[in-house]
Parts: structure tokens; sequence; C-alpha cells
């Protein structure tokens, strides 16, 4: 996890308060994805997923940049390769489709939620008989979401449709980046499914792939408009959860931090005079 994340996960459980949570349906937009019938091949985002009135297209699964992952191997930063197994002791590790493309050594975060071209059959498996993980997501380079109520921001899929987690904001403070007091919850029941299955390493047989919509604006509050940096996914068996299998997570676009809109801005200005001058 990053040297510069103060506060602990015992300590949030320990201090952070429900909020009222928002999740709505998902629906695929045509297919959705480019593989419906093969669940061991490679799966990408083609058409997106609709929830509520937001729609997540492929550049809304590509919008992490940074992040860890905290399991009982350990905590793994965005590069580092994360150990793998063909077993069940390992919370929170890499699988991938039979069929798919091999991970070629790089088991890291940064290639399982790649930003350039997401693999869908490339997932964190939170494994049933081992499921305690920490998952933190982040778009990176100072960019922050502002999460107005009323619609969606965030959509997460899940192989099984069997597990819930818990759902935490990451937010900017002055003594480095942390997460909110407040939670969003989500139980299994609440998924709607995506339309495809797919079929792990791990796995004997395809399980359905579901997901949830869910308004994060409850998280947004609590970072009294310091804006989110990403999002904190957390697996834990005392709370009944089973191991959430994590396929892709996407995001509402988030705005660059003030320095680069106004580098932006007045790149435009001089561009502009140039202009006028020529």
């Amino acid at each position: 996890m990053r040297a510069n994340l103060t506060i602990s996960c015992a300590m949030v459980l320990a201090l952070s308060v429900a909020a009222q949570a928002q999740v709505s349906s998902i629906s695929a937009i045509g297919s959705g994805v480019s593989n419906t019938t093969l669940p061991k091949q490679d799966v990408f985002v083609t058409t997106g997923y609709l929830s509520g009135s937001t729609t997540f297209d492929k550049a809304s699964f590509e919008v992490w940049n940074d992040g860890s992952i905290t399991n009982n191997q350990g905590t793994y930063g965005w590069t580092q390769n994360i150990n793998i197994e063909t077993g069940n002791t390992i919370a929170g590790n890499p699988d991938r489709g039979d069929d798919s493309a091999s991970f070629a050594g790089n088991t890291s975060l940064s290639n399982v939620f790649s930003n350039t071209n997401k693999n869908l059959n490339w997932i964190i498996d939170g494994e049933g008989v081992t499921p305690d993980y920490t998952l933190d997501l982040m778009f990176g380079g100072g960019q922050t979401l502002v999460a107005n109520a009323g619609q969606a921001h965030l959509l997460i899929l899940e192989r099984g449709m069997n597990s819930g987690m818990r759902v935490y904001g990451l937010y900017q403070t002055n003594s480095g980046i942390s997460a909110t007091s407040s939670y969003i919850d989500l139980a299994a029941n609440q998924q709607t499914a995506a339309g495809f299955s797919i079929d792990t390493t791990e796995i004997d047989g395809s399980q359905r792939v579901g997901g949830w919509g869910i308004d994060t604006s409850s998280l947004y509050a609590a970072t009294s408009g310091a804006g989110l940096l990403g999002y904190r996914f957390q697996a834990t068996q005392a709370l009944g959860h089973d191991g959430p299998d994590l396929v892709g997570v996407a995001s509402m676009n988030p705005v660059p931090e003030p320095g680069t809109i106004a580098a932006i801005g007045l790149g435009v200005i001089g561009l502009l005079r140039r202009r006028k001058t020529a």
C-alpha cells in the first residue's frame, strides 16, 4: 500500500459509518463486450454498459493509474508482481481465463486493471476460503472526481454474483491520502447480470458476471470538497463477504488537478495571442 495512506484498515473499520447507498442496475449496450459465448477466452469492453443515466464505455474501465492491494501474503504496489496460485490460499490474487492471453509474467495491478486495453478475463480472484483483501484504485496524477448526487459514478463487475463488498472513497488530506469515514456496503443480491460468463484457471466451469451501478456522492461528500482520488474495495469475511472476484471497475471520468487545468488554460491563451500577432 502507498506509504502516505494514513488510515489503516482496522482504523477505518472502527471509525467509519455506513453511507446511504444508491445502487442501481446495469444493462449492456448491445452486447456490451467483445465475447459473450466463449468464457475461457479474452473479453474486452466494446459498447459498454448503462446504469441509470450514466454510460460506462471502454475508456471508463481504463481510468486507473495507481493503487495497491493488501492480502494475506502482503502489500503490493501498482507495478509490483502479485503472488498467484492454483489453489485457494492467497486472497485477492490475479487469475485469467483458461484460454485468454497470458500475463507474460506480469501480474501487477497495472496489468490486471490496464489503462490501455482492459481484459475482463484478467481478474482479481477473491478466494472463498481466505477472502479478506483490500484493493485501492486511484486515478493518479492528482485527478479527482466530483460526484454529484443523482447518477451512477462507479460500476463494478464481479464474477459469480455471489459476494458483496464494502467501498470507501480515497481523498487527499494534509497528512496524506486517507479513506473516507463513510462507506457503501454492496450486497450480492443487488447485482444484475452483465450478459457474459467467464471461466478462469482456478475454477471448473464458467460463472456469470454481474455488477452494481453506484452513486458515490455520499463518499464525495465525506471528502469535504477535496474530491475523490479513487476508491477502496474491501472484502472481509467477518462482514459476510465471500471473496468477491473483481472482473472490472469503471468510473466516470475524473478531472485534472487545478494546476494542470491552469497550465492548459495558459497554453490556450498563449496560442490565441500568437495567432493574433501572426
